[in-house]
């Protein structure tokens, strides 16, 4: 729209790594971290349409600055290892967590600007708006699983799983998951 012009600068930034380590025949750690950052700025100006010396103030200037940002992270310790000639053991053990963050600026001038087309708070006829939103979150887990297999037809296995969850009410932000389960393949 005729007098009305928005600036936006954005930045992104994904990354990852994922090392893994053979600590000795059958025992491994394997991790992994990642994240992903956006950051933007959004600057608005709004011409004035009529002059100050007609008495009325118009024009506007507004600034926001956002970022958001999630951070990943797990890490697994495997361990598989043959405990007879028909008898394997697969078990594991992790953590994982992701936290997420939003924080948000904005000010604004109020009322119109005093000089025409200066964009800038300090032109604001009154005191100028300002808001401001700050979110966090971070949801974490520890896990377990155990695997026996009998001559690969006969299965047991057992996993156990906590989360924790940030943005419940401590105390009950905390959730069990357990499972034990039992297959035969009887024909391949």
């Amino acid at each position: 729209i005729y007098g009305k012009e928005q600036y936006e600068d954005h930045s992104r930034l994904i990354a990852s790594v994922s090392p893994s380590w053979q600590i000795i025949k059958g025992l491994t750690l394997k991790g992994n971290i990642a994240t992903d950052y956006t950051g933007e700025k959004i600057e608005l100006d709004e011409h004035t349409n009529t002059s100050i010396v007609y008495g009325s103030l118009s024009g506007a200037y507004s600034l926001t600055n956002r970022t958001y940002q999630t951070i990943y992270g797990d890490a697994m310790l495997n361990f598989n290892r043959n405990l007879t000639d028909k008898l394997a053991l697969d078990a594991n053990l992790g953590y994982s967590a992701r936290s997420e963050s939003t924080i948000a600026s904005t000010v604004s001038t109020k009322d119109g600007l005093t000089v025409e087309n200066w964009f800038h708070l300090n032109a604001s006829k009154s005191t100028p708006n300002a808001s401001m939103v700050k979110q966090q979150f971070l949801k974490q887990a520890i896990f377990a699983t155990a695997s026996l297999s009998y001559d690969d037809w006969a299965y047991l296995e057992g996993t156990i799983r906590n989360e924790t969850v940030s943005t419940l009410y401590p105390g009950r932000n905390s959730f069990w998951y357990p499972s034990v389960n039992a297959s035969i393949i009887f024909s391949e």
